[in-house]
């Protein structure tokens, strides 16, 4: 996802968070902080809920998008920085620059982080795909890579979606070719 596009999705999320808060708070608060309103992240905190974007680094190098950000949520998912693809782009290298600047941002302004995604079966580097994996081999480099990964960002992120879209849109379990974890570990994936 380019970064205009990125932006026009948070617009509309965001636009989206404010018409709701304004409808369900009988046009009370949803505004923003500098008329006097409540910002929506002070709405959440009220009702004690998270309120939260998908973010990547891209987002971030606007200004105004990095404000409202850090103004009206409490929340922060990175989109793909903490996906298998990114972290391990290249073999026997981790990458976390990405996500360390996601999760600094965070940090800095008071945010809690989702950890999106430990696993996918999409969009896997291509040392990955190429090889052939025994069950062994791929529980071994599984076990390394969360290991390694919650481990870095203990404490700094509060919760793990570690298995992602393991079923389809229909219920269904997403198996056989489309996914590398299944081809090497069967179901126990």
């Amino acid at each position: 996802m380019n970064t205009r596009r990125q932006q026009r999705a948070l617009w509309t999320a965001i636009a989206a968070v404010l018409l709701l808060c304004a409808c369900v708070g009988g046009g009370q608060g949803g505004g923003s902080a500098a008329n006097g309103e409540q910002t929506l992240r002070e709405l959440a905190r009220a009702h004690d809920i998270d309120i939260g974007s998908a973010v990547s680094p891209a987002v971030l190098k606007d200004p105004g998008v990095k404000n409202i950000l850090a103004a009206q949520f409490n929340s922060l998912t990175p989109e793909n920085e903490l996906k298998f693809y990114t972290i391990r782009a290249q073999k026997g290298y981790y990458n976390f620059a990405p996500a360390d600047e996601l999760v600094a941002f965070a940090e800095e302004h008071g945010m809690k982080v989702r950890g999106h995604t430990l696993i996918w079966h999409k969009y896997q580097p291509r040392w990955l795909e190429d090889a052939s994996w025994t069950r062994e081999e791929m529980l071994s480099l599984l076990k390394d890579y969360i290991t390694t990964v919650v481990g870095r960002y203990k404490g700094r992120i509060y919760c793990w979606d570690v298995v992602n879209e393991v079923v389809d849109d229909v219920g269904d379990l997403v198996l056989g070719n489309d996914s590398i974890w299944y081809r090497a570990l069967g179901e126990d994936y």
